[in-house]
C-alpha cells in the first residue's frame, strides 16, 4: 500500500502594504495648523502637498489659509482651482463667496452664495448673506447709473446713439435699483431679466431712453413741406 504524501503547503504571499503617499504627513500637519489658527504654517504644508500629490481639498484648504492671512487674490485662485476639480463642493463655494465679498466683487460673491443657499436652503447664515449681498448689488448699480446719468448730456444731437426699451422693463429696472428712492434700505432684489423688447411687438408702451418722440430730430428721409 503506497503511503499517501501530504500536499506541500502553498506559498503564502503576504498582503502588500498600501504605499503611503509622501503628501500624507504634510497634509495632516496642514489640517492641524488650520485647527491651531497657524495659517502661515498651513500654507507651507498644503503647498508641499500640492507639489507632491495634489488633491482638491489641498487647494481649498490652502485657499482658506490664504484668506485668513489676508491674501485674497491667492485665496480666490486656490478656491477656483478646487471648484474646477469638484464644482459641487459647497464648502469651498461658500469660502470663495466670502473671499469675493471681501474683494468687493459683489455679483460674483452673490452668485457663489446663492448656489450654496440653493444646496442648503435651511442655512440661515447663508440666507442672510445672500440678502445682504443682493441689497449691496442693487445699491451699487443704482449709484453707478445715477453717476452715468449725471455725466450724460441727454439732449439729442446728430450722431447720438439711443436705445429702445419697453416701458415694462424700464419700470422693473427702476424698481430693482430704487432709482426714485433716495433713502431706502428695503430694496427690491428681483433682478430684471435681460432686455427683451418682445412687448413692443405686441403693443406695449414705448420708452425711448429718456427722450419723448416729439423731442427727436426729424428723420432725414421725411419730406419737407
Amino acid at each position: 500500500m503506497a503511503s499517501s504524501s501530504s500536499p506541500e503547503p502553498a506559498d503564502v504571499i503576504p498582503p502588500r502594504r498600501k504605499k503611503r503617499s509622501k503628501a500624507e504627513v504634510p497634509r495632516k500637519n496642514g489640517i492641524k495648523s488650520l485647527q491651531k489658527n497657524d495659517s502661515q504654517a498651513a500654507v507651507t504644508y498644503f503647498s508641499e502637498c500640492i507639489t507632491l500629490s495634489p488633491r482638491q481639498k489641498d487647494f481649498s484648504n490652502r485657499g482658506f489659509a490664504f484668506y485668513q492671512l489676508g491674501n485674497l487674490a491667492s485665496a480666490q485662485d486656490d478656491c477656483s482651482t478646487a471648484l474646477e476639480m469638484d464644482p459641487n463642493d459647497t464648502k469651498t463655494l461658500a469660502r470663495r463667496g466670502m473671499i469675493r465679498k471681501e474683494l468687493g466683487h459683489i455679483s460674483e460673491s452673490l452668485s457663489d452664495l446663492s448656489q450654496v443657499l440653493k444646496a442648503h436652503p435651511d442655512d440661515e447664515t447663508t440666507r442672510q448673506l445672500v440678502s445682504h449681498m443682493s441689497n449691496l448689488r442693487a445699491k451699487y448699480e443704482r449709484d453707478q447709473i445715477r453717476t452715468l446719468m449725471d455725466a450724460t448730456d441727454c439732449t439729442p444731437s446728430p450722431g447720438s446713439v439711443w436705445y429702445l426699451v419697453s416701458q415694462r422693463w424700464w419700470t422693473s429696472w427702476k424698481s430693482f435699483v430704487q432709482y426714485d428712492e433716495d433713502n431706502s434700505d428695503d430694496l427690491n432684489t428681483d433682478v430684471p431679466r435681460e432686455i427683451d423688447n418682445t412687448n413692443l411687438i405686441i403693443g406695449d408702451e414705448l420708452f425711448l431712453d429718456f427722450v419723448s418722440p416729439s423731442s427727436l430730430p426729424p428723420s432725414s428721409s421725411s419730406s419737407s413741406s
